[in-house]
């Protein structure tokens, strides 16, 4: 679960469901989490899949459009390309963030 504020302020609290295997036609646990977690907890406003596969199936494809339409809300998946594009252009950041020492009060 990730909880954060976006730039107007409002509340979102994500699924996400991080996996490092190749998808077979029929294979939707990470769909089956989401749901799963959007049924345990109050208030989540999306679910993403992380995935180093290179592609998902026509067949999770279906299966993700159909739960996102059941549960009302975004359910996106992300799949290695993007995620490393995502890690080259965020890590850097986050990684200067962390080194910057704490302002004294």
């Amino acid at each position: 679960m990730c909880t954060y504020r976006d730039p107007l302020g409002v509340p979102h609290r994500v699924a996400v469901q991080i996996k490092m295997w190749t998808w077979d036609d029929d294979w939707t646990r990470p769909l089956q989490q989401i749901k799963k977690a959007c049924q345990s907890y109050e208030g989540i406003t999306s679910g993403v899949i992380l995935s180093t596969s290179e592609r998902a199936t026509s067949e999770f494809e279906v299966a993700r459009a159909k739960l996102q339409k059941e549960l009302g809300l975004p359910v996106r998946v992300v799949l290695r390309r993007e995620l490393l594009r995502l890690f080259i252009q965020h890590l850097p950041k986050l990684v200067a963030a962390e080194a910057e020492p704490e302002p004294d009060l």
